[in-house]
């Protein structure tokens, strides 16, 4: 389903309250909203808060998150960056916020309130992002989908649909999984039945015949199928599901204009109503449920290429470099048993269970606990534990979960709940002076397994729970602790204990390795979501900083210096004959390298400078062909650069005079690494923790711990600091909280 969608600022001004951007369903029953919230001209320019939601037609508010205060040039690349995300998967129709909020959100709310009790939300930002819709519900004049449609002309529609064309790309996930089939007991559809070829029917004979009649026997199996799937389908759930579906749909295409499909989706759901007051099972002539079915044989006809469909992830790819399910990175190195050139994945056995992280993230986790299980103390390696940890039980997880029944997995703030508590907790039963690994591993999965009955006990079963602690416990012992013990006996290991030096060395190259792809992360994902405009200012140096770069060259590398450069490179060191070259004066060498840049023969074409001597970096040295920055922009080829810069063949292209061009490439040198170095910083949001555990169990003011009477609460911005009460948090904020928070923020 290709599908794109542009957003233009000026369409908000159609909207009194907000605009949402509403997507269809899937066959799950899940649905997304993109809502964008107005606050108003306090400002001189008008600020949004934008507020994504993820909603399960049935009851549940999955997930949600918000970004706060945003100017429009904030806004407009994060929602292009939302909606390239959502081409492929999901068609987003705008709507006014106030009738999403009323006539989808809200419904989701109480029913999740009347089924699950006090327990609405998984986490306070999952409630912070519903208060944005409670809010502004009020301003919706309609208080139904009935309601809604008549009148917006519903009324009109004389007849309603009694067949939908399943080939419609707003359909293209109503199909029921594999997971669910196998979870219900209902047998596979059977397989559609190919027609001849053309070449075989104009020789005539029994082809056409035979295929009749295998035509009437796969007919007469698949209603045969049809009736036993719905038959186990029509449970309470599932009625709620695809009652929730219809009504969602209906609203959906009454906003888009087509009122005789929103009028049929209302039908459907009002028949569905009857089947089950009635304690019938959902009939199949229902056109909604039919294309249900219908997609669903469709879709296991094309079973190993459909999400959902295959139980077990392929450890070799031969197309794609990166695992579908954990998104992890595949890798192309030798191994047995594998094609040369074939990329393979790290996260998986060969059988598709799911490892502890990627090799990357179990080598570098087994050489940090080794280290401490060495020198017996574990502070100098405890950031380094705490992020491959995460790491590594995100994708174990992923992974377990993968072949659940959709409506049993965890959602994703369950999960992240989940893996925060159980690192720490983790870290904080290595008994350094005492460190068994396998002994660890035991108290890893019991703690493990606690955790997964404190957050996921209303998704997960007990069985579940207990599998997955015993599929724990034998990779990490397996993948972890074994290699703990090979790793100890390495001789470079021997001498930790005595030489400091090597152990903070050893110390620094993991923290790297932990934590720069975190912030590359962060890094590609700001620039993703940024403007045009800023693009360009992130790379880009003023005049003054032309002016230190060109001062400093010329400062550092004398008269003398240049020369003897000019003449290991091959070049005439003969004195320059003209009295005012650039070469001999400061101020005129800062206006030769101005006019340089700027001209029509700039011999470095990566750096461009303007005639007011703002110097830019050109966008094009770290980004790809479809426009995305590259991964190593951070790291990128300095050396190959300099060399570029520095190439003794292309001398004269700077300048006839050997000094004044070898100034002028040392120069070009030193701006490119001030400009690289700025965008980094510029970038660089993330504030690395000394004493995360601290930070997360002390309230960041008043230093009060976390104990049975004082619940710590994280400030609900950046979520880096936990506070013991209001009082704390304001005065925080006054004391120089407001200047952090900022920069403390996640993308």
């Amino acid at each position: 389903m290709a599908y794109s969608l542009k957003f233009n600022p000026k369409v908000l001004s159609k909207y009194q309250h907000g605009l949402g951007y509403v997507s269809n369903t899937d066959g799950r029953g899940v649905f997304s909203v993109n809502g964008i919230f107005k606050r108003g001209r306090k400002a001189t320019k008008p600020t949004f808060d934008l507020v994504n939601i993820l909603c399960y037609v049935g009851g549940e508010i999955r997930d949600g998150f918000s970004l706060e205060k945003l100017r429009e040039s904030d806004l407009v690349p994060i929602l292009e960056s939302n909606f390239s995300l959502a081409a492929g998967k999901a068609i987003l129709q705008p709507v006014p916020i106030e009738e999403a909020a009323k006539l989808l959100v809200i419904p989701c709310y109480e029913k999740a309130k009347a089924s699950q009790g006090g327990e609405t939300f998984i986490n306070r930002e999952v409630k912070r992002s519903f208060e944005f819709y409670e809010r502004v519900s009020r301003f919706c004049n309609y208080s139904s989908e009935e309601e809604f449609i008549m009148a917006k002309g519903g009324s009109e529609v004389k007849k309603s649909f009694t067949y939908l064309d399943p080939r419609r790309p707003e359909f293209d996930a109503w199909w029921i999984e594999k997971s669910e089939l196998e979870y219900l007991c209902c047998p596979l559809p059977p397989a559609p039945t190919e027609p001849p070829e053309y070449e075989k029917l104009l020789l005539g004979g029994g082809t056409m015949i035979d295929f009749m009649s295998k035509a009437n026997s796969q007919r007469s199996k698949l209603s045969q199928w049809k009736k036993t799937t719905l038959e186990k389908f029509s449970l309470p759930v599932n009625f709620e599901r695809l009652t929730g579906i219809c009504r969602h749909q209906a609203l959906w295409y009454t906003w888009k204009g087509d009122l005789r499909l929103g009028v049929t989706m209302l039908e459907s759901a009002k028949k569905i109503v009857e089947d089950q007051n009635a304690e019938r099972m959902i009939d199949a002539r229902n056109p909604v449920v039919d294309v249900f079915l219908s997609l669903t044989q469709i879709k296991f006809a094309q079973i190993g290429g459909c999400e959902g469909q295959v139980g077990k992830v392929n450890w070799q790819l031969s197309k794609g470099h990166q695992c579908k399910t954990c998104h992890s990175s595949a890798t192309m190195e030798r191994a047995d048993n594998v094609l040369p050139g074939t990329w393979t994945l790290t996260c998986v056995d060969k059988d598709g269970r799911g490892k502890i992280g990627t090799e990357t993230n179990r080598q570098s986790l087994v050489t940090a606990l080794a280290a401490v299980k060495k020198v017996q103390c574990k502070e100098e390696f405890e950031t380094c534990i705490k992020y491959h940890l995460k790491d590594g039980l995100g994708i174990f997880l992923e992974h377990s979960f993968t072949n659940l029944y959709w409506m049993s997995k965890p959602t994703p703030p369950m999960t992240e709940a989940l893996i925060e508590e159980a690192v720490d907790q983790f870290v904080d039963s290595i008994d350094c002076n005492n460190f068994d690994p396998m002994k660890w591993a035991a108290s890893c999965t019991s703690l493990l397994v606690e955790l997964l009955v404190k957050h996921c006990h209303g998704k997960l079963s007990g069985e579940a729970i207990n599998d997955v602690g015993e599929l724990f416990e034998g990779v990490f012992k397996s993948q972890i602790s074994q290699n703990i013990l090979e790793v100890e006996k390495l001789p470079q290991y021997t001498t930790l204990c005595d030489d400091k030096a090597s152990m903070q060395q050893l110390s620094s190259v993991m923290m790297a390795r932990a934590v720069a792809p975190s912030i590359a992360q962060n890094f590609l994902f700001k620039w993703k979501t940024m403007a045009r405009i800023d693009k360009k200012e992130a790379l880009s140096g003023s005049f003054v900083d032309l002016l230190a770069a060109t001062r400093k060259v010329y400062e550092k590398y004398s008269i003398k210096e240049v020369s003897r450069h000019a003449s290991d490179e091959g070049n005439s060191t003969q004195t320059c004959s003209k009295k005012g070259c650039a070469c001999q004066d400061l101020a005129k060498f800062q206006d030769f390298a101005v006019d340089l840049l700027s001209g029509g023969h700039n011999p470095v074409s990566f750096l461009n400078c303007s005639l007011e001597g703002k110097v830019t970096l050109s966008e094009g040295l770290f980004v790809d062909g479809s426009g995305e920055l590259i991964d190593d922009m951070i790291s990128s080829h300095d050396m190959y650069i300099y060399e570029k810069i520095m190439d003794s063949d292309n001398l004269k292209d700077f300048s006839n005079c050997p000094r004044l061009a070898c100034l002028c490439q040392f120069a070009c040198c030193e701006m490119y690494t001030m400009l690289k170095v700025n965008a980094i910083v510029s970038f660089k949001e993330i504030t690395w923790k000394e004493s995360a555990v601290t930070e997360t169990h002390c309230c960041g003011f008043c230093g009060q711990m976390a104990n049975e009477e004082v619940t710590l609460m994280k400030c609900s911005a950046c979520k880096a600091v936990v506070y013991c009460g209001y009082r704390c948090q304001r005065k925080d904020w006054k004391a120089g909280h407001k200047q952090k928070c900022q920069s403390l923020r996640r993308p």
